[in-house]
């Protein structure tokens, strides 16, 4: 995987030519993103298909992407699928800063439950839960939560 820069504001932009390339030569391809702009960018370049729509799908997650450890967009040739990387205290959430003290515990399944809403409302054809076991969870956020996937087929 090639990993972009750290966020700036020119950095949706860079990520949106990556992305246009990257489809240009028709390659299946991850991105982090850490921002609401940025997971716009990226899903822009992707567009809309079957029972997804960018657009709606931006203004939904984009305000999640702040709460997260890590979110990252992978695209193949069916579609786009997102994973929401959980954080388990305060302190490792994009939103934390870089002058991270040790933060508080998240409930974690209560973040993840979040997140599987929206997917659900956003008619994603997979919402699972991947526990801390790697295995998914398909109808709940499970016992141990640690990433929620969004996938459109």
């Amino acid at each position: 995987m090639i990993t972009a820069a750290p966020t700036t504001e020119t950095r949706p932009a860079e990520l949106r030519a990556f992305m246009e390339h990257a489809l240009d030569i028709g390659a299946d391809v991850t991105v982090s993103v850490k921002t609401a702009a940025e997971l716009a960018a990226v899903l822009g370049v992707l567009g809309s298909h079957n029972d997804y729509d960018h657009v709606a799908a931006s203004k939904a997650l984009g305000p999640l992407v702040a709460e997260m450890m890590d979110v990252k967009v992978e695209h193949f040739v069916s579609g786009p699928a997102l994973h929401f990387h959980l954080p388990h205290w305060t302190h490792q959430a994009i939103n934390a800063g870089p002058y991270r003290r040790m933060g508080e515990r998240i409930d974690m399944r209560s973040l993840a439950e979040r997140v599987r809403q929206v997917g659900k409302q956003l008619n994603a054809d997979e919402v699972s839960c991947v526990q801390m076991n790697s295995e998914h969870d398909w109808r709940g956020t499970g016992v141990a939560p640690i990433a929620v996937r969004l996938w459109w087929d």
